[in-house]
C-alpha cells in the first residue's frame, strides 16, 4: 500500500501540472490541508468529467471516474451532496487540453 500524501501538495502538483501544460486549474473549493479528499472537476473539449481521489489495486493513489460528459449543473449537484458528507473535500477545477499522463496519480475508468 501506497502512503497518501498531504492533500495541498497534491493540488500544487496538479495546479503545477496544468500551468505547464497551458491548462487553467482553479480551487473551487479548499479543503483539510493534510487529509481532505480531492475531487477533480475536469472541463475539456466542452465536456465536463467529475474524477474523484482513490484507490487502485495494490494500493496505488489515483482518480476514478465518477462522471462522464454530465453538464455543469450535474458536477454540481454531485460534489454539492459530497460537500454535506464530508466537509474537509477539495474540489479543484481543471480547464483544458491536459493529457492525463501529464497528472500525478493513475486514471481507473472503472
Amino acid at each position: 500500500m501506497t502512503t497518501r500524501l498531504r492533500s495541498d501538495f497534491q493540488v500544487s502538483a496538479i495546479r503545477q501540472a496544468a500551468k505547464a501544460h497551458g491548462a487553467f486549474c482553479t480551487i473551487l473549493k479548499h479543503g483539510h490541508d493534510e487529509a481532505g479528499m480531492i475531487h477533480l472537476v475536469w472541463r475539456k473539449g466542452g465536456s465536463v468529467s467529475v474524477w474523484s481521489e482513490s484507490s487502485g489495486e495494490g494500493g496505488s493513489r489515483g482518480w476514478r471516474l465518477r462522471a462522464a460528459d454530465v453538464t455543469e449543473e450535474a458536477a454540481d449537484t454531485m460534489l454539492e451532496k459530497e460537500k454535506k458528507f464530508d466537509p474537509d473535500l477539495w474540489v479543484v477545477e481543471l480547464d483544458g487540453d491536459i493529457s492525463r499522463d501529464a497528472l500525478p496519480g493513475d486514471f481507473f475508468d472503472q
